[in-house]
């Protein structure tokens, strides 16, 4: 009795013991597998479009936000280069549909007619062999006795009737075993394809969450903006007041608090900054002060990387023409120490709480 329980608890332990590993290797994909972000845009006479790609896990997943020239918003989700239906877009779903459709028609088309040569010509070469055999025959005939050729023909099993007769029953037989196979076949690739498309429904099933939340993305950074927009208010309201302003910080010891956020931001952003920006940028505003006022600060704020981006100033008339491609990466594991510092900075939660009462 006790070894069978220690037997249970061995294979319990040896379940939770794969269960802490399947969990640690997803924190460690999701900590340190970076997010690639690549950020193309184009304007030129007449043509604007641009797109935003992010992928995650060497492009198994990966979303595509893109304007075309008709400034139309498109959206797509792969996963392992399959594209995903949206929920509600039943335009996306009906057109591939038509083209499942379309595909599988061209496929059953083409091995029908695959399987009907190949019928043909196995046919065609056992005609082949069957006449040669008659042949000789024939000449065999030639050589034997007087006696043996004035029997009847009737009589004779090596007629070329026979061998007529042969033909066709051995091409009938042929036919119908190749009619046994082909259905044996489709029976075979009938439930395969049952088996994909039930492991379909289970993967779609698993990841439906996954677009819905990606679909009402959209409206949670709206809400979002919204908040801000509402501190951002308020902090304004107060900044409008410079004595009670300054005698706030001086409670909150804001300047503190301030420097530590910037010090955060400033760790983000040199982990997340491009990697590579390439292309060219032509512009002018007709005035050449301001238009070389605007180049002084796009080469402050290009990085060191951009030695592929030309900017081409106009100072003698208004023009915008741009082609950029920028490409970066994003590991969620700075995202996590960034926000465990911030968290463990007293003084900053203390400035949020009073935040939120205010607002």
């Amino acid at each position: 009795m006790l070894h069978i329980i220690l037997g249970i608890l061995k294979v319990i332990g040896i379940l939770l013991g794969f269960l802490l590993l399947f969990l640690l290797v997803l924190l460690f994909v999701v900590l340190f597998c970076s997010v690639r972000y690549q950020v193309q845009a184009e304007k030129q006479a007449g043509r604007t479009e641009g797109k935003v790609k992010i992928s995650w896990l060497f492009r198994v997943v990966s979303v595509t936000f893109s304007v075309d020239h008709s400034r139309r918003f498109l959206l797509a989700i792969r996963l392992f280069g399959m594209r995903l239906p949206i929920p509600g877009n039943k335009k996306v779903r009906k057109a591939q549909k038509r083209k499942r459709t379309k595909q599988q028609r061209q496929q059953r088309k083409y091995r029908s007619q695959k399987k009907e040569a190949e019928v043909v010509s196995k046919s065609i070469n056992l005609t082949e062999t069957l006449i040669s055999e008659t042949d000789d025959t024939t000449e065999t005939f030639s050589l034997e006795k007087k006696d043996a050729i004035e029997t009847p023909i009737s009589n004779n099993s090596n007629t070329p009737e026979t061998f007529v007769s042969k033909i066709d029953h051995t091409a009938d037989t042929f036919l119908s075993k190749a009619e046994d196979i082909e259905d044996r076949s489709e029976d075979k690739k009938g439930s395969l394809w049952q088996k994909i498309r039930d492991f379909i429904k289970i993967i779609y099933g698993n990841i439906r969450a996954l677009i819905v939340f990606l679909s009402s993305l959209p409206e949670k950074i709206r809400q979002t903006i919204n908040v801000f927009r509402r501190l951002w208010s308020k902090i304004g309201s107060i900044v409008a007041k410079p004595g009670q302003t300054l005698k706030l910080m001086e409670e909150l010891e804001a300047r503190e608090v301030f420097g530590n956020a910037a010090g955060y931001v400033k760790y983000l952003l040199h982990h997340y900054k491009p990697r590579r920006i390439k292309g060219f940028m032509h512009f002018g505003t007709g005035d050449p002060m301001i238009t070389a006022y605007l180049t002084g600060i796009l080469y402050l704020i290009l990085p060191a990387k951009a030695d592929d981006f030309l900017i081409q100033p106009t100072f003698d008339e208004v023009v915008f023409e741009t082609q950029i491609d920028v490409r970066g990466r994003i590991r969620m594991c700075h995202l996590v120490y960034a926000a465990w510092k911030a968290f463990r900075d007293k003084k900053l939660r203390r400035i949020i709480r009073y935040l939120k009462k205010r607002v």
